[in-house]
């Protein structure tokens, strides 16, 4: 036999360690963590661990249907290696064991930061017209907000008003994953504009 064919550039030990399993489940009505880390094969013991060891975070007893639990076994020894809970969008709940001990942290997505600019005409609602031009609902809201004491938005809008805004945005692969705040907002009401602009406080203040 060539001594040759017996030779690897690979460890025996690391070709033979069982890469790590990761289980998935999204959240329906009527679960219970607990239960589902049951049936995924989480200990009873290391079930309690992680809710205790969360607490300081998150609250695992209130979550909700249509969030994604992970968890990742270590199959070398036979136990959870990291168990991730998607709070909302933005963060999640990352819980790690290692040599027995459960350590938990929030882990908070970097965004990236884009400004949307809309403007359009009002030919019902400020509301209905506005989302046809694409504004989000949270910002049409906010821009009612900023302009409450000049403008009776029951009474005082008519057909052919017009608004302007500009806006923040927070993307995660070019996707919108949370508007930010109004930073200039015109409205032109019977013929009459109104204007408001956002200014960051200065530091300290």
């Amino acid at each position: 036999t060539d001594p040759a064919l017996l030779e690897s550039d690979s460890e025996p030990s690391a070709l033979l360690e069982p890469a790590p399993v990761v289980k998935t489940h999204l959240l329906e009505k009527g679960d219970t963590l607990s239960l589902v880390l049951s049936r995924l094969g989480v200990s009873d013991r290391e079930i309690y661990e992680m809710m205790t060891v969360a607490k300081k975070i998150y609250n695992l007893r209130k979550i909700h249907p249509g969030q994604t639990i992970a968890v990742t076994f270590d199959e070398s020894e036979q136990q959870v290696a990291h168990f991730s809970y998607e709070i909302d969008r933005i963060n999640s709940l990352e819980i790690a064991q290692r040599e027995g001990q459960f350590t938990a942290a929030q882990k908070t997505l970097l965004l990236e930061r884009n400004v949307e600019r809309r403007a359009g005409v009002i030919t019902d609602t400020l509301y209905d017209s506005a989302r046809r031009f694409g504004v989000p609902s949270e910002v049409i809201l906010d821009l009612s907000d900023i302009f409450a004491w000049d403008i009776d938005f029951g009474n005082d809008i008519r057909v052919d008003d017009q608004f302007k805004l500009v806006y923040e945005v927070f993307k995660k692969d070019d996707e919108v994953v949370q508007n930010g705040r109004v930073l200039a907002a015109e409205m032109m009401i019977r013929g009459e504009v109104y204007r408001a602009y956002y200014f960051a406080p200065e530091e300290g203040e």
